[in-house]
């Protein structure tokens, strides 16, 4: 091509460039969409699902952290926890979550069986406890937790204090004091084993953790990572840094709020020596993470203690 017309030539060559790297992104998602579609299928493969989906059934549990108060300090912390699972055959599914006009709808509806009696299909079945976003709730996780729980799985979504929606009023502390996440979902584990309906069904060599933005922040910390606030605070002092730094809409004063906080509140101040423990929980054995934010306070040797197998998506 050279030899006949030099610059037809190059261009080619420029073209060939380009679609070779269009390629390489296409097959590069590609690889990613099998490596995902293998995983779901030894999945299910793994837990003996029945063919077909199973109906889900639907509970809510009022858990609490008998070790840690409110923010108000006045209770022990609040963890109320969304529960789906597989439900009898039987069971009526009556319930139906995020009905409403098509035009203002934001998630698809899901039509639960509340209260239902757990399928005897198995005696045993996979867990994932699952940690919601900035300002989210348990019931947002909800999209994940039904597909989860139609396929065979035990799932738990739990409302983190002071970081809900699901509460009437945010409070500063549950929107700076991020390891505090890791605990919930440690105590929700323990609440779960121990409940007299769901701790004889659960495989205990068969839990996992799923979390979304903040949440996955949360699920990286109990998969064993430790979380530097120093770094964090690097990184939002440097030209680099991005969105996570700046006050989030869902709570715009918690910012201001907890600077006021620090030098006064025991509470705060203790969590904060806290901040760069290992929150690591043994039991969990997978963690599936979407979008995690604050990864710039993550360093490799915060890394290192991590273990187990972390699927990691991101736009």
């Amino acid at each position: 091509l050279f030899s006949f017309n030099e610059p037809i030539a190059v261009r080619l060559v420029n073209i060939a460039e380009e679609n070779y790297m269009i390629l390489l992104r296409v097959l590069t998602f590609l690889a990613v969409a099998l490596h995902t579609l293998l995983l779901v299928t030894l999945a299910q493969r793994s837990s003996s699902v029945p063919a077909g989906l199973s109906k889900v059934g639907m509970l809510t549990r009022a858990y609490v952290d008998d070790q840690r108060k409110n923010w108000e300090g006045t209770e022990p912390r609040p963890l109320r926890t969304s529960i789906w699972y597989p439900a009898s055959p039987t069971a009526s599914q009556s319930e139906t979550i995020f009905g409403g006009p098509p035009d203002k709808e934001v998630f698809a509806p899901m039509t639960v069986a509340p209260g239902a009696d757990i399928s005897p299909a198995f005696q045993k079945y996979p867990l994932v406890v699952m940690s919601h976003g900035t300002g989210g709730s348990s019931i947002q996780m909800m999209w994940l937790g039904y597909y989860l729980a139609s396929r065979g799985y035990i799932v738990a979504a739990v409302n983190h204090h002071g970081n809900t929606a699901a509460e009437r009023q945010p409070a500063p502390q549950g929107f700076r004091l991020y390891w505090e996440r890791a605990k919930d979902l440690s105590v929700v584990l323990d609440k779960l084993l121990a409940d007299p309906v769901f701790g004889p069904r659960v495989n205990r060599e068969r839990i996992g953790a799923a979390g979304f933005s903040l949440g996955g922040y949360t699920v990286i910390s109990v998969a064993g990572g430790r979380f530097s606030l120093q770094e964090f605070e690097s990184f939002c002092s440097s030209p680099q840094r991005d969105f996570t730094c700046e006050p989030q809409p869902e709570f715009p004063d918690a910012p201001r709020l907890f600077e006021e906080l620090k030098k006064s509140d025991p509470v705060v101040q203790e969590s904060l020596r806290r901040a760069s423990d290992s929150f690591r929980d043994k039991r969990i054995k997978r963690v599936f993470v979407i979008a995690p934010a604050l990864g710039s306070g993550f360093t490799k040797p915060g890394l290192s203690d991590i273990k187990v197998p972390v699927f990691i998506i991101a736009g």
